[in-house]
């Protein structure tokens, strides 16, 4: 019996519906997902039949939790090689900037756990959809990375100190905060995908750019707004990120720890490495434009595989799951600015 694929596609009138179903990881992608993806948006791009793109996943628990990194994990462990890894993020970061400079609308239908390489394929899309129920995240520092996928661009509009909170502590908020931040353009039940995509496949589609507005029209009227999932960040841990910028990160470490609130538990049980490349990212990721910062994550990202923590924390968090990463350093105080400028390369200076 043939294997069915994790990316399906469905053609909806003059519409290309992509369906993630990988609930095994859940609808965590690997670069083969992404090959078919990349595909699909070619395909979509390039016949004059198509006029809109919609990404959908009927999995339960949600969209997609990311990369699957696990994966990347087992392969290096067996062959000792990166290009599995290295090939896995080209093609990544390739796919995301398709869906930023897609020529026509792209509508994201997701719900759930929507975090890391998730929220990274949906973020350029021309029209964002969570649902009440959503949990996103960028929880990169836990194994080792940084918030990437484009994150050095879209997470600055963020106000601190909520920025810092989800770059940091990939603190999990939900539809509301997705909302306030730009990340998200409508919250719509995902019990209503169906509906939506009905809606969108009986559409008078143009093949103009009017339809960026006949894609709002479907789903102006079905938005709701939904409930906040932060409440007030504790005045100690706003004071701090209010002035991560100018201080160092082993000060920025050490008064974490002095404030030892839960909500801070990630940043100072992530990688010490991770700490230091994202205060970097987010005193300076205002300079870079969105190719650029792209450009930049994929050489940070081969630098984190070679350099940094990252496949002792996927195996510590994610294969082996529940054992302590043992980090290269203890504190970002032991990190050698030898070693974070040879990380860091161009692109940050």
């Amino acid at each position: 019996m043939t294997e069915p694929k994790p990316i399906r596609t469905h053609v909806r009138g003059t519409g290309l519906a992509i369906e993630i179903d990988r609930p095994e990881t859940l609808g965590a992608l690997d670069t083969e997902c992404f090959d078919l993806i990349e595909s699909a948006l070619e395909q979509a791009r390039t016949s004059s039949d198509l006029a809109w793109v919609a990404f959908f996943s009927r999995q339960p628990r949600g969209f997609c939790a990311g990369g699957d990194v696990r994966r990347l994990y087992k392969d290096h462990a067996a062959t000792g090689s990166f290009d599995a890894a290295e090939r896995f993020f080209e093609t990544e970061y390739r796919v995301d900037q398709l869906v930023w400079d897609f020529p026509k609308p792209v509508i994201a239908l997701t719900h759930g756990i929507t975090m890391g390489g998730g929220i990274g394929l949906i973020r350029g899309a021309s029209h964002r959809v969570v649902a009440p129920d959503s949990v996103l995240a960028m929880p990169e520092i836990s194994i080792g990375l940084y918030p990437d996928v484009g994150a050095t661009f879209f997470l600055h509009p963020i106000p601190s100190p909520a920025r810092e909170l989800v770059a940091y502590c990939g603190a999990r908020f939900g539809a509301a905060e997705a909302l306030d931040w730009g990340l998200a353009t409508h919250c719509i039940e995902a019990s209503r995908t169906d509906e939506v995509l009905g809606l969108l496949e009986r559409s008078p589609w143009e093949g103009s750019p009017h339809d960026t507005r006949i894609a709002s029209e479907v789903l102006d009227p079905l938005s709701v707004r939904p409930g906040a999932r932060w409440d007030r960040i504790p005045k100690p841990i706003a004071a701090l990120f209010e002035r991560a910028d100018s201080l160092r990160p082993a000060a920025l470490w050490d008064e974490a720890a002095r404030i030892g609130h839960p909500l801070l538990d990630p940043l100072l049980s992530g990688s010490p490495i991770s700490a230091c490349l994202i205060h970097e990212q987010l005193r300076r990721g205002a300079r870079l434009s969105r190719t650029q910062a792209f450009e930049w994550e994929f050489q940070l990202s081969m630098a984190c595989l070679r350099s940094g923590d990252f496949f002792e924390g996927v195996r510590a968090r994610l294969v082996d799951k529940g054992s302590a990463p043992s980090w290269r350093y203890r504190n970002p105080s032991e990190v050698p600015a030898s070693l974070l400028a040879s990380m860091l390369g161009h692109g940050m200076t």
